[in-house]
């Protein structure tokens, strides 16, 4: 059973909405630095292969959009149905399937039938990045790769910090890796192809929140900033950004064209069926394109709902 503390978090994950975050000038410019890397990390992927994406942690689906023509096929995962509503009003692309649920409890997605797995913000926000990387590299086929972007432990406040023997305090966040840490987990039957560290003028975002600056302007400056210190601190950026090529052996399954497999009877699930049509488990959607896999995962239900409920009911006494 999760600790009361994880349980509170991902109830604020069930119910996060992006458009509530104020955002400066700064922040954005960051962030374009750091999805533009994702973006073009994909086009390179596409013009050999087929891109068929697993978005962990896929928000309004921003990528999904930006990526449409680089795509045949995407699994787009999200905890927050606010994101998710915000996601189907948004997009007006084909070849979409999306999971209410989290990067720890993907039992119904088959092995090696994923060849790009994004996950963008996610290992910093799991519960359990332990898990999700399991099932990651699980799902990926040999010959994909892997697109890691997120905080860094190592970035220079931190280190500063540290230095100083002040507390690291990561709020709201349940953990932080570095990019060592990154690559000790994939070091083996994983390639690092690229990685880098981004975001040396992230503190600026509490000047730009009071001074007017325009977009422009900090986008200019971080890139300038990003060449710079990436030749100085190269590992103390505030953003990691790493890809890893897999190099695992054995035959590649061709599973792309139905990805689905029902939890209970591992027999292949008919995306936008209501049972499985092997064992008739029950399946929930939300909408047409939207799998409630909270309620499909038993391991979820345990750990998940029943904690949120008991909690619920408590309060309301």
């Amino acid at each position: 059973m999760l600790d009361n503390k994880t349980i509170e978090y991902i109830n604020s994950q069930l119910e996060y909405d992006n458009k509530l975050d104020v955002i400066s000038t700064n922040t954005q410019a960051v962030v374009k630095i750091s999805h533009d890397l994702i973006i073009n990390t994909v086009k390179k992927f596409a013009k050999k292969n087929k891109v068929y994406l697993l978005d962990i942690g896929c928000g309004w689906g921003d990528f999904s959009n930006k990526l449409d023509l680089y795509i045949e096929d995407y699994i787009g995962v999200e905890p927050s149905i606010i994101e998710l509503d915000r996601f189907i009003k948004i997009s007006k692309c084909n070849n979409r399937s999306l999971v209410k649920g989290f990067g720890e409890y993907l039992d119904f997605i088959k092995d090696n039938s994923r060849n790009v797995i994004l996950l963008n913000s996610v290992l910093d926000h799991c519960f359990d990045w332990n898990k999700t990387i399991e099932n990651c590299i699980r799902i990926l086929t040999p010959g994909g790769i892997i697109i890691v972007a997120m905080e860094n432990s190592e970035k220079i406040p931190s280190r500063l910090k540290r230095f100083l023997k002040i507390n690291v305090v990561h709020h709201g966040h349940l953990s932080y890796l570095s990019g060592v840490d990154l690559e000790k987990i994939f070091q083996y039957g994983f390639q690092t192809v690229e990685k880098k560290t981004t975001g040396f003028l992230f503190g600026f975002d509490y000047l730009t929140k009071r001074v007017p600056v325009s977009f422009k302007v900090m986008l200019t400056f971080n890139n300038v900033a990003n060449k710079i210190f990436q030749n100085i601190f190269p590992n103390s950026g505030h953003l990691l950004y790493y890809v890893f090529l897999s190099n695992l052996g054995g035959l590649v399954n061709n599973y792309f064209e139905n990805p689905f497999i029902c939890p209970s009877c591992k027999n292949d699930l008919l995306f936008g069926r209501p049972d499985c049509q092997h064992c008739k488990l029950n399946i929930k959607y939300l909408n047409s394109i939207t799998i409630d896999s909270i309620q499909l995962t038993k391991e979820m239900e345990v750990n998940i709902l029943f904690p949120l409920f008991d909690k619920k009911e408590t309060s309301v006494k």
